[in-house]
């Protein structure tokens, strides 16, 4: 393509508010020269705003190649953006008590801190797997201007370690202790006491084009205000492997199949839809293979640099040791470092946890599965406001095998096995 034309689309880009972002999606892998174009003339591109933060111009002989990487990161991005129909009712698990605060009260679904994880390795799982043995990254001095905030879901609505990580309750026992001749409270985290809410297509973005966005600078999709869906990356930083990406497990194709005709229906349905994860595996182990070149081909690069050039993709990758969650997200990257434009960027706090509102959800809500031991009160309780609602939602009881045990009979359990 000629330098005239990759300018004249690069200033026709500029002319309507988009970002390279938006370009790369369009063009795919083979817009690079377009993007890199599009940065050099967009003061507002992410590439840019990170350029400037290290004073970083053009004229430098690394600026080169920082963007390529830039690029190639993005476009991994782009790769991992849910489309399929098929995948549409994912499903978010939370406590009974935040469900209805949400479906009732009309409390908008939260992006939490990356921080407030269960995983340590967040934000650095990526990094491991793009080092080197010539060329390690210093994880210790990374930057923290920038922070990521996620919404997790997940392609299994009726997941048993789901609803035991995700779907915990505070209960509280009152006993009688034979010792003291007096009634003790017992306060303890109980399992598989939450629910998951299954959400349907129309709270995502579904067009057919659709924006890696330029979150840092929280750049929205064209003609669409609803959140993009991304696939989590699931990769060994050990083995430099490329583990799988968050997909349906095969049993979600079966579960409404009662007849044989249903069964081989849904054999049919699995298979094309393995064929196209298949597809998204390919083509995200090809450009993760050209991004970990551009990237350990760079000399004297600055870690800092590089972990804030892989920002919109760092927080998308997972270590495979979490693949069994099959996880989807809906994702922002705020400035953090200035606490002074929290309420601009829309930064709230609770309870030393920073979150952002991504939105309403009533009239997106399809179904609720009710964990295997969620409290019959608070499900009658909740069951009563949802039947006076105007929200048209189904309701379930899951029904997979689960005993929970309280942490004072686990203790006594474990007492007795060290005395023998």
């Amino acid at each position: 393509m000629s330098p005239n034309i990759i300018k004249a689309i690069s200033e026709y880009s500029n002319g309507l508010g988009f970002d390279s972002a938006h370009v790369s999606l369009w063009f795919g892998s083979g817009s690079d020269n377009i993007v890199k174009a599009l940065q050099d003339n967009n003061e507002s591109d992410s590439f840019r705003v990170i350029m400037q933060k290290y004073q970083i111009d053009n004229t430098n002989k690394q600026y080169g190649d920082y963007q390529e990487i830039y690029v190639k990161a993005n476009n991994v991005v782009n790769s991992l953006i849910v489309k399929d129909e098929k995948e549409f009712g994912v499903a978010h698990y939370t406590t009974i008590d935040i469900a209805s605060k949400m479906l009732f009260d009309h409390s908008e679904i939260r992006q939490f801190s990356i921080k407030k994880v269960n995983d340590p390795s967040e934000g650095k799982t990526l990094l491991c797997y793009l080092q080197d043995d010539n060329s390690p990254i210093n994880l210790n001095n990374l930057d923290c201007t920038y922070q990521a905030f996620v919404t997790c879901f997940t392609f299994n609505h009726n997941h048993l370690n789901q609803f035991r990580l995700y779907g915990k309750a505070n209960h509280t026992e009152r006993k009688y202790d034979k010792i003291s001749k007096k009634d003790k409270i017992y306060v303890y985290q109980k399992e598989c006491a939450g629910l998951s809410l299954l959400f349907n297509g129309n709270f995502f973005s579904k067009q057919e084009v659709l924006i890696a966005p330029d979150i840092i600078s929280n750049t929205k999709n064209v003609n669409d205000t609803k959140p993009t869906l991304y696939r989590c990356l699931y990769i060994d930083p050990d083995t430099k492997q490329i583990v799988s990406v968050g997909q349906r497990d095969k049993y979600t194709f079966y579960r409404k199949s009662k007849y044989s005709e249903d069964t081989i229906k849904s054999d049919s349905e699995y298979n094309k839809y393995q064929n196209s994860i298949n597809d998204v595996m390919k083509h995200v182990e090809t450009e993760m293979s050209s991004l970990a070149k551009a990237v350990n081909e760079m000399s004297n690069k600055d870690d800092r640099i590089i972990a804030d050039l892989l920002i919109n993709l760092r927080y998308l990758v997972k270590h495979y040791a979490f693949k069994e969650e099959q996880e989807c997200r809906i994702i922002q990257v705020k400035n953090i470092s200035d606490v002074s434009h929290y309420a601009k960027d829309g930064i709230k706090k609770e309870k030393n946890k920073l979150y952002l509102e991504a939105g309403d959800i009533g009239n997106h809500v399809d179904r609720i599965f009710f964990a295997p031991c969620a409290d019959e009160k608070m499900i009658n309780l909740f069951l009563y406001k949802l039947k006076y609602s105007e929200l048209n939602i189904n309701h379930y009881i899951s029904n997979l095998p689960f005993e929970n045990v309280s942490l004072r009979q686990t203790r006594r359990r474990r007492s007795r096995r060290r005395t023998r």
